[in-house]
């Protein structure tokens, strides 16, 4: 089983999540087919932001864009969805499993983001009722945040899962559909929660699709 990381670039902490539950990634390389038959789930990385014409909007002008990049991982999106493959969407890959859904996004949101160069950390309330609830058993994670943008309108099929003290959409999971995502980023933190993330994701998820 191999689980397939949608973006080249600084995938080395995504990959190693992965490796620690004893599975095989498999990074997206542009000059080589994805062998969607030994692919068992897709997990969409952290980075630039999602082209707001996608969701309706015009760009600002602190949205900062990668035509190339979006054109692969919502191609990438699309072929996995037509085999019900699991997803599972980290910081930008949370928000662009949403844009995928055709929800929307908040483009300028503050306190979230960086502090000189390092992540800022606070907590987050994960709401009853919700599949990610009963994946990190805990109502509230202290969770690191390096992120400017945010879901604004939860995508078709999706429900909000986690909110930051202010309001801010932290996660999304789908009931339709295997798809879970998360604003913060555990393939950098090393505690319970961020294991179950990727536990859940890879074990319950990919190995039984």
């Amino acid at each position: 089983m191999r689980i397939l990381i949608s973006w080249p670039e600084k995938s080395d902490r995504y990959a190693r999540a992965i490796e620690r539950t004893g599975t095989i990634p498999v990074v997206y390389d542009k000059n080589r087919a994805v062998d969607w038959d030994d692919v068992s789930g897709v997990l969409f990385t952290g980075g630039e932001d999602v082209e707001p014409s996608r969701y309706g909007e015009d760009t600002l002008e602190r949205t900062r864009i990668n035509e190339e990049r979006d054109r692969v991982e919502f191609g990438l999106a699309e072929l996995a969805s037509e085999r019900s493959l699991p997803m599972l969407g980290i910081c930008r890959g949370c928000q662009l499993i949403n844009v995928f859904f055709k929800g929307s996004l908040s483009q300028q949101i503050e306190g979230h983001d960086k502090t000189a160069g390092e992540d800022s950390h606070h907590e987050v309330e994960i709401l009853e009722g919700t599949e990610l609830l009963r994946i990190v058993n805990e109502k509230t994670v202290w969770v690191n945040s390096a992120h400017h943008q945010a879901v604004k309108r939860p995508g078709e099929g999706l429900r909000i899962s986690a909110r930051a003290p202010d309001g801010i959409i932290e996660g999304i999971e789908s009931h339709a559909y295997p798809a879970l995502g998360v604003q913060w980023h555990p393939e950098r933190l090393e505690d319970k929660s961020s294991e179950r993330i990727f536990t859940f994701f890879i074990v319950d998820l990919c190995r039984h699709k």
